[in-house]
């Protein structure tokens, strides 16, 4: 990889600001950093019944069962960075750099109730993050995405691929079992309750005029199947689930 020879880095990758400065082109404008984040209990259910990672989401014996306590007894037992623990725990912070973040012992899950320490990265993310959209309000992320760059609501019209919202997880997830579930995705938690905040926070203070268009004009233009001017469409990318 030839440093400052790229446009934009798009891919799973651990947040790290000053090597990815050094892979970007040099601008006169400084690199805008973007992430998408979901509510943790519903990206989790979701990825336990992706397909392709239903063995490793559940493990062996869980599998057989299908039953939720025995898959989070499963999930328990992997560490941060083994094939479980990877994706099923805490994935949205190891991604944002709880785990590799300076003064943390590397893959451990020993800090993840720590408040103050979860104050001071998260204080540092804010600095770091120029927008962070949410899955929930996936429209609204755009609208405002297309705004703080100046650039026209209608290219960022999307097409639904591979929804989940008409299927049946097998198993159903259990009301009763989300605390424990919450408990171990305490980092993710409280990074996704910060940044619905601030979300909110930056929506509110966006002109009403220019939310209430933005939505009209992004809905519009979906519903038409607008194939934006530049698209994505032979570059992989990846999102949350």
């Amino acid at each position: 990889y030839t440093p400052h020879s790229y446009d934009i880095i798009h891919h799973h990758s651990v947040l790290d600001v000053p090597n990815m400065h050094m892979f970007l082109r040099l601008s006169a404008r400084r690199p805008f950093f973007l992430t998408v984040l979901r509510e943790p209990i519903s990206r989790l259910v979701s990825a336990f019944n992706y397909p392709p990672w239903l063995h490793v989401a559940r493990g062996p014996a869980a599998s057989k069962s299908a039953n939720w306590s025995a898959i989070l007894a499963e999930y328990e037992k992997g560490g941060v960075f083994s094939p479980r623990g990877s994706v099923f725990r805490n994935s949205m912070a190891l991604d944002l750099g709880w785990y590799s973040r300076t003064g943390s012992t590397l893959g451990v899950f020993r800090d993840d109730h720590n408040e103050t320490q979860l104050k001071t990265w998260l204080h540092g993310l804010d600095k770091k993050l120029d927008l962070v959209v949410l899955t929930e309000r996936f429209d609204e992320g755009l609208v405002l995405l297309a705004h703080v760059l100046g650039l026209p609501v209608m290219e960022f019209s999307y097409r639904v691929q591979n929804s989940n919202a008409q299927k049946k997880f097998r198993p159903p997830f259990p009301e009763s079992l989300r605390w424990r579930l919450l408990r171990m995705n305490w980092p993710d938690h409280v990074l996704h309750s910060h940044f619905e905040r601030r979300f909110s926070s930056e929506w509110n203070a966006t002109d009403s005029d220019v939310r209430r268009d933005g939505l009209a004009t992004l809905q519009a233009a979906n519903a038409a199947g607008h194939i934006p001017a530049y698209t994505m469409q032979h570059v992989h990318t990846s999102g949350r689930c």
